[in-house]
């Protein structure tokens, strides 16, 4: 067998090696629990106001956190039932639950979707590259929960 022969043999198995599947795939679904002591300042108490490091920001969103008031919550009527959002509610209290939206002709995955304990909300992330929604698309959150039959 020539060099020529055997170099190409060579890039041919290095060729087959580097096409094989990665064994590093994670399954994420199942119930998750918060623990609180990776990183406690940051979860609990939060931060120090004004404490800035780390995030990428321009000087309108500092100005934007400057000037944000707590009570805000208490003092304007339309915000005191308004709920946390769902990405809050990963790093809250809550439990979540992840499933897998798979699709029943293919077997392929489509999504993730979790589901937070804490006031039952939902979120759906696909991951079959769809284009997003518009700006004037109904917005799932209350429909999806209607259509249940869960309280709004």
């Amino acid at each position: 067998m020539n060099r020529l022969t055997s170099c190409r043999i060579l890039l041919l198995v290095g060729a087959l090696l580097c096409s094989r599947p990665a064994f590093a795939q994670f399954d994420f679904a199942g119930q998750w629990v918060p623990l609180f002591h990776e990183d406690y300042p940051d979860r609990l108490p939060g931060p120090e106001l004004g404490d800035y490091t780390g995030l990428p920001i321009n000087d309108a969103a500092r100005l934007r956190a400057d000037s944000w008031d707590a009570d805000r919550i208490s003092i304007v009527s339309e915000y005191q039932c308004r709920p946390h959002g769902a990405d809050y509610s990963m790093r809250g209290l809550s439990n979540m639950r992840i499933e897998a939206v798979i699709d029943p002709a293919t077997q392929q995955q489509l999504a993730w979707r979790t589901r937070m304990n804490f006031q039952e909300m939902e979120r759906t992330i696909w991951l079959d590259g769809r284009a997003h929604p518009g700006p004037n698309a109904p917005h799932p959150g209350r429909a999806s929960r209607r259509r249940r039959g869960t309280p709004t």
